[in-house]
């Protein structure tokens, strides 16, 4: 679509979502899947570059070049539009996420009314377009049932009026939904009874009971167009001790990897940070495929660097000039 049927397509009665969808599904039955394989590797040079762009700029603090401005602006905008071609509001979640993250990294006084003032204006811009990315889908914040929690807003409309309070109930039956799931999923799944509450420490845990995670929980919770959250669905696989081992392993590696201060080390704790942050929510890392691509891309250049095969100036960009951290600890011996 060009540019101007995606914006004149924003306000037409018909979702760009569904007529993205329609497509893929005509060009699958046509045979022609080279097309969407031209479309995923945009998406995931898209992706990259975005991502690049902000934890090189961004993230790194102190001033930034006329240049660099440049590359930022558009590699945004090549993830917004992406993101507004198909109706999604995923590009738009992974735009907000890196500069949240990248401004919450960046050297300086956190407490710095600038960066507080951004961060505000980050976050309430896109949860205000995501919710309006919601309502062009067709998802209509008044028939999201939200199960045990129940809302007494006639006086939330008379203060804040029903479009803040509409935007309010779709932001949260996205993001917060996942506090109900997990919870549910605790009390009337794993710790049900003593047999699935050992069951569930287990890898396969659930297939040895014969259920199937997905299948039980829309059983409780009326999930709808909903994530079911990564960490629910990493224990039906690994078992709650293998995800309760995955969140330490996590952790130890961001802390690593904040000791190399290098744009494949940032990037990296990106990613850590977002899968942390999906797994109480829903899917956010690997739904798309694109920043899987980019997980394993970073992991296959770490690779190479250690064989020494990776080009002087890929390896300046992405590790810096030395591999060497650029905290080391201090000796207790130091001044012997």
């Amino acid at each position: 679509m060009s540019p101007a049927q995606v914006i004149s397509g924003l306000g037409g009665d018909q979702s760009l979502y569904v007529q993205y969808q329609g497509y893929t599904q005509e060009l699958v039955e046509a045979g022609g899947g080279g097309a969407l394989t031209i479309w995923f590797a945009m998406q995931v040079v898209t992706y990259a570059i975005a991502i690049c762009a902000v934890m090189s700029v961004v993230a790194r603090g102190g001033r930034v070049a006329p240049q660099e401005w440049v590359l930022l602006s558009f590699s945004l905008a090549a993830m917004a539009y992406s993101g507004l071609a198909r109706g999604t509001g995923l590009e738009f979640f992974h735009v907000g996420s890196a500069l949240l993250f990248a401004l919450l990294i960046r050297p300086g006084s956190k407490n710095s009314r600038a960066r507080q003032l951004y961060i505000l204006v980050v976050a309430v811009g896109l949860a205000s377009l995501y919710v309006a990315i919601l309502a062009a889908r067709g998802v209509d914040p008044a028939l999201l049932d939200l199960g045990e929690i129940h809302l007494e807003d006639s006086w939330l409309r008379e203060m804040l009026g029903p479009g803040v309070v509409g935007a309010l109930l779709a932001f949260y039956s996205y993001f917060g939904f996942g506090s109900l799931y997990v919870s549910t999923f605790w009390t009337d799944v794993w710790l049900r009874d003593w047999q699935s509450s050992l069951l569930w420490l287990l890898p396969g845990g659930s297939a040895l009971n014969g259920t199937e995670v997905r299948d039980v929980m829309t059983e409780v919770v009326e999930v709808g167009v909903r994530w079911h959250p990564d960490s629910v669905l990493f224990a039906a696989n690994a078992g709650m001790l293998g995800f309760f081992a995955a969140c330490v392993i996590l952790g130890r590696l961001a802390s690593h990897l904040e000791s190399r201060g290098t744009l494949a080390s940032t990037m990296m704790r990106y990613f850590v940070f977002l899968q942390m942050l999906a797994f109480p929510v829903g899917n956010f890392v690997w739904v798309d495929k694109a920043p899987l691509v980019v997980v394993i891309w970073l992991l296959m250049l770490a690779a190479i660097r250690r064989l020494g095969l990776l080009p002087p100036t890929f390896r300046e960009f992405f590790f810096g000039g030395q591999d060497v951290p650029i905290r080391r600890p201090i000796s207790k011996h130091a001044g012997a």
